[in-house]
């Protein structure tokens, strides 16, 4: 196995990475979560599309469309522990990216 396969495979075992796809699961194969899941995802690129072209009204009103949708969805324990669990995986990446970004596994070889 190649140092690659190996840490892609210390990724995919960790808990929390495990624990993220099962709820992925769960929330896909719920038809109303998945259906909230896809409305947030389309107003939250009708916010994107508001900011870029600079309307101020479209993008107070996309805002707080999105916050209430994202409060609902909330509302939903399996979601929330879901959303936390993809802020953790996220500032993971963000470590390893610095990790490797910054030479600093080429220094704890040497």
């Amino acid at each position: 196995m190649t140092e690659k396969e190996t840490f892609l495979k210390m990724i995919n075992e960790h808990p929390v990475v495990v624990r993220y796809r099962e709820l992925e699961t769960v929330i896909n194969r719920n038809k109303t979560l998945k259906q909230k899941f896809d409305k947030l995802k389309k107003t939250q690129k009708q916010l994107i599309n508001a900011e870029k072209i600079e309307k101020v009204t479209l993008i107070e009103s996309a805002k707080k469309q999105y916050q209430q949708q994202l409060s609902e969805i909330e509302s939903y324990p399996l979601v929330s522990e879901y959303l936390a669990l993809q802020t953790d995986i996220n500032d993971m990446i963000q470590q390893v990216l610095f990790v490797f970004e910054n030479g600093f596994i080429n220094e704890d070889v040497e």
